[in-house]
C-alpha cells in the first residue's frame, strides 16, 4: 500500500476509534446482544439455561453469525464480549471505508472524502422500523452493514457499470477529473465487491437484499453474471449451515400465515414490522429524503454511482408498500422475520453520505449558501431522528458545524488546511453529545446488577429460575440472563422475539400475564413457585416486609421459594 493509501487508511481507523468510543458509540447486552449471547451460551455449553425461553429457541440458523462467534471463541480462548466488539470494531472500519470510497468515486478529493465518512460516521436513527445506520450493538445487521458499504464502494470505484463511460476507479484527486482505470482495478475491485456482499448475507440476509438486487439488475444489464457467484455461493452455504445447525427446536415458519392471536402479540410487542402503525406521518420524512438523495445526485453528476445511488435510495422507499402488502394484507409469517421496510435505512444513509458531498463540493465551487444548507441537514440527521422536529439549540448547532466544515473548505491551499479540516471532522463527535444534549442509549450496567449476576452465578444452580416481578418493560433482566448465565422465566426484551415463532409469542404472553402483573408480589409467591420459579428479584425498594432475602445490596434484593 503507497503512502497515501495508508494515510486513508490511518485516519479510518482513527474515526472509527472515535465513533466507537465517543459518538455515536457502542454497548453491550443492552439491545439484541441480550437475546443472541444466551443462545451462543447454550450452544457453546448445551447445559447451560436449559430452561430458558429465548436460549432454548434460537433463531440463528440461517447466518454464520452464530458459528464464527463460537469459533473466534475457541481459537482466541477469550469471552464472546472481546469476539464480538472485535468484529464489530473491524466492521465498523470498513464500513467507512465503504462510504470514503463512495465518495471518491463521486469526484471527491481524498481529504474531503474522509470528511464524508467522518460525517456519516455520526451515525443516525432510522425511526419507525427501528434501525440504525451505525449499529451500537455487535449484530448479525452491524456486520453486513459494514460490508455491504465496503461492497458498494469498491463496486462504484471498480466497475464500469455505464457502458462507454471511464471506470469510477480511477477517479482523480481533482473534482471532476476522470482518468481511466487499470484493467486489474477494474477485475479485483467488483470481485472483492461481490465477496463482501456474499458474505454479508451470510451474516444477515435480510439486510443484503437491497444490495443484491442491485448487484443483479448490474449483472442483467452488463450480461456479467460472474457477479453473482458469491450469491450464489452464501445460498448454499447457508443452505449446509441450516441443515446441520445445533439447537433449532423448530422449524422456521416460512409459508405460514400470520393468525388475528400471533397478529395482536407482534403489534403490541414488535409493532415497527407493521408499517401501518407508524408510516403517518413519519414517511413524509422518508420522501424528503429521498428528494434530497435526487437532487444530491444531479448537483454531484456522477453517473457511474447512480445505480446505488439512485436504487437502493429507491428500493427503501418501495420497501415500505412492499412490507405493507406482504405483511399486512397477505400475512405472511416471514416478512415480520425479514422486516423489509428496514430497507429505509438506505434512504437515510444516501441522503446523508450525498448531502455531505454536495456540500463539500458546493463549498469547493464557493456557493456558500448551497453547501450550508447542505451541511446543516447531515448535521441534524445525527441530532434529530425527527428531522422535522429539530430546533433550538440543536438547529443552531447544526447550522454552528456547517459554517466550522465550510471554513475549512474555505482555507483549502493554506499550510493550515489539514488541522482545519481535522478540526472540522472532529467537532460534531463532541459538540453533538455535549452541546447537542444527545445520548443514544441509557447506561444499563450498574454495580449493583454485575454484582447481582456474580451473586447468582457462583451461589446458585445452573438451572436456576429467576424472575423480576417488578421491573415492567425494562430491560435489566435480560442483561442479568446474559450476564449470570441463569435462566429468566420472562422479560420485556425477549418479547421482541415473538416475530420468530408462534410458539414462543404464545409462551411469552401467557408467561408475561400471570408474573408481571408488578401487583401482590408477596401473595403471588406460592404460585411463583408452582410456576417452577427458584427465584425472585426486587429492588431494593420493593422488599418485602416480613421475609429475609438470601442476597441483598443496594440495587436488588433476591428471595429464594422454597419448595
Amino acid at each position: 500500500m503507497n503512502r497515501p493509501g495508508l494515510g486513508v487508511l490511518a485516519s479510518l481507523i482513527a474515526l472509527a476509534l472515535l465513533g466507537f468510543f465517543q459518538f455515536p458509540g457502542h454497548t453491550w447486552l443492552q439491545q439484541d446482544t441480550q437475546i443472541y449471547i444466551p443462545i451462543f451460551e447454550r450452544l457453546w455449553d448445551p447445559t447451560a439455561l436449559p430452561n430458558d425461553l429465548v436460549a432454548s429457541k434460537p433463531h440463528v440458523s440461517f447466518t454464520i453469525y452464530d458459528e464464527t462467534a463460537i469459533a473466534l471463541r475457541w481459537i482466541t480462548r477469550t469471552s464472546f464480549e472481546i469476539v464480538l466488539e472485535s468484529e464489530q470494531f473491524i466492521f465498523r472500519v470498513l464500513q467507512l471505508a465503504g462510504v470514503y470510497l463512495l465518495a471518491r468515486a463521486l469526484g471527491l478529493g481524498r481529504h474531503p472524502s474522509i470528511a464524508v465518512a467522518a460525517f456519516f460516521g455520526l451515525g443516525a436513527t432510522v425511526i419507525g422500523p427501528a434501525v440504525l445506520t451505525f449499529e451500537y450493538e455487535p449484530t448479525p445487521r452491524a456486520f453486513a452493514l459494514g460490508l455491504l458499504f465496503l461492497a458498494v464502494g469498491l463496486m462504484v470505484r471498480g466497475y464500469p457499470i455505464v457502458a462507454g463511460h471511464a471506470s469510477a476507479g480511477a477517479i482523480s484527486s481533482e473534482p471532476n477529473k476522470p482518468t481511466r482505470g487499470s484493467a486489474a482495478d477494474q477485475g479485483v475491485r467488483p470481485t472483492l465487491a461481490g465477496c463482501a456482499a456474499g458474505i454479508a448475507f451470510l451474516y444477515h440476509p435480510p439486510t443484503a437484499i437491497p444490495v443484491w438486487i442491485v448487484f443483479i439488475l448490474i449483472a442483467l444489464h452488463r450480461r456479467d453474471y460472474r457477479l453473482l457467484i458469491p450469491l450464489a455461493g452464501a445460498a448454499v452455504t447457508l443452505a449446509l449451515a441450516a441443515h446441520f445447525q445445533t439447537g433449532t427446536t423448530e422449524p422456521q415458519p416460512i409459508f405460514d400465515r400470520i393468525d388475528p392471536g400471533w397478529e395482536k402479540l407482534e403489534r403490541f410487542r414488535a409493532s415497527y414490522n407493521w408499517v401501518g402503525m407508524w408510516v403517518d406521518p413519519l414517511i413524509w420524512q422518508y420522501l424528503f429524503f429521498w428528494a434530497l438523495t435526487l437532487i444530491a445526485v444531479w448537483r454531484v453528476g456522477r453517473k457511474c454511482c447512480q445505480w446505488f445511488t439512485l436504487g437502493l435510495p429507491l428500493i427503501g422507499i418501495l420497501s415500505v408498500p412492499v412490507s405493507y402488502v406482504l405483511t399486512e394484507r397477505l400475512k405472511w409469517a416471514l416478512m415480520p422475520q425479514v422486516q423489509p421496510a428496514r430497507a429505509l435505512l438506505w434512504v437515510t444513509a444516501f441522503a446523508a453520505i450525498l448531502s455531505a458531498a454536495a456540500g463539500i463540493r458546493a463549498a469547493e465551487r464557493r456557493i456558500w449558501w448551497e453547501a450550508l444548507l447542505w451541511l446543516t441537514v447531515v448535521f441534524a440527521i445525527p441530532m434529530q431522528a425527527r428531522i422535522f422536529e429539530i430546533t433550538g439549540v440543536r438547529l443552531l448547532l447544526a447550522i454552528g458545524l456547517a459554517v466550522v466544515a465550510c471554513a475549512a473548505v474555505a482555507v483549502k491551499g493554506h499550510r493550515f488546511a489539514k488541522p482545519a479540516l481535522a478540526l472540522a471532522i472532529a467537532t460534531p463527535y463532541f459538540a453533538i453529545p455535549v452541546l447537542g444534549g444527545v445520548v443514544n442509549y441509557p447506561r444499563l450496567h450498574t454495580p449493583e446488577l454485575t454484582q447481582l449476576a456474580d451473586y447468582a452465578r457462583a451461589n446458585t444452580p445452573q438451572n436456576a429460575m429467576f424472575l423480576f416481578p417488578d421491573a415492567g418493560q425494562a430491560v435489566y433482566p435480560g442483561l442479568f440472563r446474559a450476564d449470570a448465565i441463569r435462566d429468566v422465566y420472562v422479560d420485556w426484551k425477549a418479547g421482541g422475539q415473538v416475530n420468530y415463532f408462534r410458539s414462543l409469542a404464545e409462551d411469552w404472553w401467557t408467561r408475561w400475564q400471570a408474573t408481571m402483573s408488578g401487583r401482590d408480589i408477596a401473595g403471588n409467591l406460592p404460585r411463583f413457585r408452582a410456576l417452577g420459579i427458584d427465584y425472585i428479584v426486587l429492588k431494593r425498594t420493593n422488599a418485602i416486609w416480613g421475609i429475609n432475602g438470601v442476597y441483598a445490596n443496594d440495587g436488588y434484593i433476591v428471595y429464594r421459594l422454597d419448595r
